[in-house]
Parts: C-alpha cells; structure tokens; sequence
C-alpha cells in the first residue's frame, strides 16, 4: 500500500492568498514590500529555487529583486551589497541564496544582514520564523500528524533546516534524535523512529532505513520517493511538499518586515 501524501502547494496557496488584504492596506499607504534576493554563481537549483521565490511574489504583489552575483565576486563585495541593501528605505527583506562559495565565511555572511531584514533568520538576532522549519512543522499540522507520544529522527544539521529545526522542537518540548555526519550516527538512522524528517542534501533514506508506516518528511529532496512511499504511511512529495510552504512562510516574513515601519 503506498504512502499518505502530504502534499504543501494548496496549503502554500492558502497562506499566500490571506497576504493579499495586509498587502492591499500597505500599498495604501504607499509600501510596496520588497525582497532583495543575492544569488552568486550559476548553481541549477539555487537558479531554480529563486526563480519560485520571484513567481510567488510577483503573483501576490510582492517585489523581488535579484542581484545575481559572477562565481569571481569576492565575499567582500558581497558584503558591500549587503550593507547597501540594508541602507535601501525600499528593501523591506534580504536573503542571500544558499550555499555560498566554498571558503567564504558564511556566519559572517549572513550576520551582515541588518537582522529587521533578515527574512530568512540565519543571522544571530533574528525577528522572524525561519521558513523551512517552520513550513514543516506547518505542514504535519494540516495534515493533522501530532508529535505527542512519537518519536522522532532528524537527519541533517545544516543552518537552514536541521539546525534551526532541532532548536524549535527543544522549544516545543518535542524529544528527538539527530542523525548527522558531525554527529557521527547517520548510517543507524531509523528503523525505530515513527516520524523521519529528512534534510541532509543527500539520498541518505533507502526504505530499509525506517519503519513501515513511519512518517517521512523530505526537506531537501534527498531521498528516493518511489522507494520510500511503499514502506512510509505518509510522505511528503518530491515535488510540492515542504517547498512551496518554506516560500509562502518566506514571503509572509517579508510583508511582516514591511508591516515595521508602515
């Protein structure tokens, strides 16, 4: 029997579509939120990712503006963008796709976003949700899955997803394990665990990983879904599941930085 899917567009569309009054009142009183969005280089999925992002906004009113940096930009000048942006009265929120070139000092980055713009809330103060986490924890909620008395593996610890994650659910009081490469356990994942979250950016889940009937959230795209889905009892789309959610969550962060200073 193949698995529940827990599928995030409508729900993601649903969240757009009540932005559009808190919209309407801030273009009223003449704001046109808008989202700086730096992309360096030429990576298929960042491209990807961020061209969704340009969509959603434009599709409720939302401007987004990309600054589309060469590969050879020196984290220096990156920087200098940033602080520009942050000075910019009409930038309401800066995100800076994800994953930098290597050897850039990415906490560094991300902290040189003024932290009432920083909408994706990577930086040390943060004055909004992080969308991902958030989005997931949305999503298993429409679709009435409960933590209460489960237990729960968190594969991944990387600073958009497993990190922010693991720290939201020690905040809810939700108890569960982490399996990550600097946790040194990722090949003993899962088999006893009834709710999987998975975002490591790799295919790490093969279906003799978890238990029959678990739950499997797919944060990264890193598994195989037509595998997963004859074991799981209920699993996120490889397309459709927590993205569209982490998008909308971003956008709803945007209209709050520009409900700040209307």
């Amino acid at each position: 029997m193949s698995a529940r899917i827990l599928e995030g567009t409508s729900l993601a569309a649903e969240r757009l579509q009540k932005l559009k009054p808190r919209l309407t009142l801030l273009k009223k009183n003449g704001i046109t939120p808008c989202l700086a969005i730096v992309l360096i280089g030429a990576d298929w999925a960042s491209q990807t990712y961020v061209g969704l992002k340009q969509e959603r906004a434009k599709e409720i009113g939302i401007d987004a503006k990309l600054y589309h940096m060469p590969e050879t930009v020196s984290q220096g000048e990156t920087e200098r963008l940033i602080a520009k942006l942050n000075s910019d009265v009409t930038v309401h929120g800066i995100i800076v796709q994800l994953p930098a070139p290597k050897k850039w000092d990415v906490d560094r980055l991300v902290r040189a976003i003024a932290p009432e713009k920083d909408v994706d809330a990577l930086g040390s103060q943060r004055f909004f949700n992080h969308p991902t986490p958030q989005a997931i924890l949305a999503l298993l909620k429409a679709h009435h899955i409960s933590f209460k008395g489960k237990r729960v593996a968190l594969i991944g610890y990387g600073r958009l997803v497993g990190r922010p994650l693991s720290k939201l659910l020690e905040s809810t009081g939700v108890a569960h394990t982490v399996y990550s490469p600097s946790h040194g356990n990722i090949d003993q994942c899962c088999l006893k665990e009834d709710i999987v979250i998975s975002a490591t950016g790799k295919k790490v889940i093969t279906p003799d990983k978890i238990q029959p009937g678990a739950v499997v959230v797919n944060a990264a795209e890193d598994l195989n879904f037509d595998d997963i889905k004859e074991v799981a009892g209920a699993l996120t789309p490889a397309k459709g599941g927590v993205g569209p959610l982490t998008v909308a969550l971003l956008l709803e962060n945007v209209v709050r930085a520009s409900e700040r200073i209307s």
